[in-house]
């Protein structure tokens, strides 16, 4: 019996690895817009909510590149 190219090692992770790449960018561009957002409606008063989603983001790139070394 031939395996099959879906049940090849290599490709499974080129799928999983774009899959990876792919959701990380949908999040990054996700926390971009809820930035600018805050950005631009937030003065002095909301730095605690701004401090809060930048640790979000700062999290975010610290669990990619962690996944990806």
């Amino acid at each position: 019996m031939t395996p099959s190219s879906d049940d090849d090692p290599c490709l499974i992770n080129l799928r999983s690895s774009r899959n990876f790449f792919q959701r990380g960018l949908v999040r990054q561009e996700h926390y971009l817009e809820e930035l600018l957002s805050a950005f631009q409606s937030c003065d002095k008063s909301c730095d605690e909510e701004l401090g809060d989603l930048i640790a979000r983001v700062l999290e975010h790139y610290q669990h990619y590149y962690d996944e990806k070394s």
